[in-house]
């Protein structure tokens, strides 16, 4: 299925360049919010566009924004980078002032980071992570090794609308809202060792998959580009 979402959209940009019209490049600060985005955080982007026919574009930009949230007691920390081509549908409202909606699909890269093997160990036991270290400290204990998680990249779709304005002959602003879907699926591993006074070392692995489901993020994005 995604083999064939990608060569659709390398059509979509074939098509675009083949029947340009219009060219322009821009850049964009970005607010995360809305969907399963739980910690929102500025984030920025480029982006190009070229006119298909009159008042429809094809548009590829790529997007960085961090989200971080908690499950089951446990902190994660992630980047998220997200490329996307979008075709949109223009109406010019009034002189100067035009607006637009599109849908496009996002090639989407996740770089998270998982708790402490402290945490982890704390949650199990159903204590905080103080009361572990407490724990650990009394008997003269020590943890070494860390938790790691791959998470596939994927490829998702998008909505969006929004308004741009003329500033000059070739300067526009633009801001719009885009919500995205992605799927999260991958492997959580740790590999670590825990250390008791002069008792002995323990020795810990675990390896398992991440089943997620969808991850969806809205992005409000501000920006400017200028017409080549």
């Amino acid at each position: 299925m995604k083999k064939y979402l990608l060569i659709a959209a390398c059509l979509i940009m074939s098509v675009a360049l083949c029947h340009a019209q219009d060219v322009d490049v821009g850049g964009y600060l970005v607010y995360s919010l809305a969907g399963d985005v739980e910690d929102e955080s500025p984030g920025f982007g480029i982006q190009g566009s070229v006119g298909i026919i009159e008042m429809c574009a094809a548009e590829l930009s790529a997007t960085w924004f961090s989200d971080s949230w908690t499950e089951e007691g446990m902190k994660f920390d992630g980047d998220v980078s997200t490329i996307a081509i979008t075709v949109l549908a223009r109406k010019e409202v009034k002189d100067g002032l035009t607006v637009y909606g599109g849908v496009g699909l996002n090639y989407n890269s996740f770089d998270i980071s998982g708790p402490s093997v402290l945490e982890m160990l704390a949650t199990e036991e159903g204590i905080t992570v103080a009361q572990a270290q407490a724990q650990l400290d009394a008997w003269g204990g020590n943890i070494t090794g860390d938790i790691s998680m791959d998470v596939d990249d994927n490829i998702g779709y998008l909505l969006c609308v929004g308004a741009e304005m003329v500033l000059t002959d070739r300067v526009e602003l633009f801001g719009d809202f885009r919500y995205s879907v992605a799927e999260i699926e991958g492997t959580v591993s740790a590999d670590y060792q825990i250390t008791i006074g002069g008792a002995g070392t323990w020795q810990g692995t675990m390896s398992e998959p991440i089943t997620g489901g969808d991850y969806a993020f809205g992005l409000l994005r501000f920006g400017v580009k200028v017409n080549l």
